[in-house]
Parts: structure tokens; C-alpha cells; sequence
């Protein structure tokens, strides 16, 4: 499926963002994904307070939305409970998955590119990407790579 849900949080104030949990933990209940990508909300001095809230809120709400306790109401909405499966925490000094994404890498730059209202100068973070991606991609023996911590929430073993 390929949909955006915007939320409507505005730039710079997800910190302070009454209620995400509760949305998010209501939208994977809904869309049962399989995967879902998210901010290491653990990397150290991670400075930027709209990806460290992303990253707590999203796997505050994985966890949510695997336990009937959290959030009832969803119940009565026709919405289960869900445990998912793998979450890939991107931006971690931790990595234990390496991606080649050589094929991928001009659509990746491309749809960055489509976020001019973030970045004042997207040349800048478009070099910065290229040297980060080669530099996983030739630890790798790949042209570029992307870099996962792999996080099995629901896992038994």
C-alpha cells in the first residue's frame, strides 16, 4: 500500500505532541505492517528533538499497539492488537544490517530533494548523504549502503 497519513504536528514541536502514541499505536493496529522504519531514539547526542521524539513515540506506540492494555477503545473500533515483527532503527551508531543501495541511490536523493521546506540547502545535505552512504557501501564493497539496528520487540528467542 502506498499512502502518507499526515498527522498535522508542526515543524520543531513533535517533542511536545499530546496524543502520537495513541495515533500511531491506532494506525499500525489498522495497517498490521510488517516492518517499520524509525529514528534511533538511543543514539548518543543525537541533538535534533523532532528525531529523538520520533523515535521514542514510534516505538512507544509498537509496543502499544501489541498489548490489548494499551489503548482499549481501539478494541471497540475494530482494531486487534498487532505485535510486528521487526523495526529498523536508522541513524544508529549500533547497526547490525547492511543494505546496498546502489540501484536505489538517485531515487533516494530525489525524494529528499522533494523536502526543500527542511533544508535550506539541499546541495549541502546531498553531499553529506552521498559521503555517509559511500562510506557504509565501501565498508561493504558496495558504491553506497544504508545501515539498520535491527529491534524484534515481540521476539522469543
Amino acid at each position: 500500500m502506498r499512502r502518507v497519513i499526515w498527522l498535522g504536528y508542526p515543524d520543531g514541536e513533535l517533542a511536545q505532541a499530546s496524543g502520537l502514541v495513541e495515533q500511531l499505536a491506532r494506525h499500525i493496529r489498522q495497517f498490521r505492517p510488517t516492518r517499520m522504519l524509525a529514528w534511533d531514539a538511543w543514539k548518543p547526542y543525537q541533538l535534533h528533538p523532532g528525531h529523538r521524539a520520533a523515535g521514542l513515540y514510534t516505538l512507544d506506540a509498537i509496543l502499544a499497539a501489541g498489548n490489548p492494555h494499551f489503548f482499549p477503545e481501539h478494541l471497540a473500533e475494530g482494531f486487534r492488537p498487532y505485535r510486528m515483527e521487526e523495526i529498523y532503527l536508522y541513524g544508529s551508531d549500533h547497526s547490525d544490517l547492511v543494505v546496498n543501495i546502489t540501484a536505489t541511490f538517485e531515487r533516494k536523493i530525489a525524494a529528499i530533494e522533494c523536502h526543500r521546506s527542511q533544508v535550506e540547502n539541499l546541495r549541502d545535505l546531498t553531499l553529506q548523504m552521498s559521503h555517509c552512504n559511500q562510506g557504509y557501501g565501501q565498508k561493504n564493497n558496495y558504491a553506497y549502503a544504508e545501515v539498520f539496528k535491527i529491534l524484534r520487540p515481540f521476539c522469543d528467542t
